[in-house]
C-alpha cells in the first residue's frame, strides 16, 4: 500500500511544504515486483526525454530555417515599413 501526505505550514516570509511517500511491502516478491515498476517508469521517462529532446532540436532547426528566410526575404524586399 502506497501511503502519501503532504503537510503545508505557513511561516513568516515562506511556505514550507513537506511531502512524504511511504510504501510497504510484505515479502521479498513484493520488493521485486516493486523493483520492476520503478525500473519500468524509470525506462519510459527516459524514452520520452529522448524523444522531446529530438523533437526540440527539429524545432530548434525550423525556426533557424525561419530566420534565414526572413533575412533573405527582408534583404529582397526591403524592411517591412510600418503603415501609420
Amino acid at each position: 500500500m502506497n501511503l502519501q501526505s503532504k503537510k503545508i505550514e505557513l511561516q513568516k516570509d515562506r511556505i514550507l511544504i513537506t511531502e512524504t511517500k511511504e510504501i510497504k511491502f510484505g515479502n521479498n516478491e513484493n520488493i521485486q515486483k516493486l523493483k520492476q515498476k520503478f525500473k519500468t517508469e524509470l525506462y519510459n521517462i527516459v524514452l520520452n526525454i529522448k524523444e522531446l529532446k529530438k523533437r526540440a532540436e527539429e524545432i530548434r532547426k525550423i525556426l533557424v530555417d525561419i530566420e534565414h528566410m526572413e533575412k533573405e526575404t527582408e534583404k529582397e524586399v526591403g524592411p517591412a515599413k510600418d503603415p501609420a
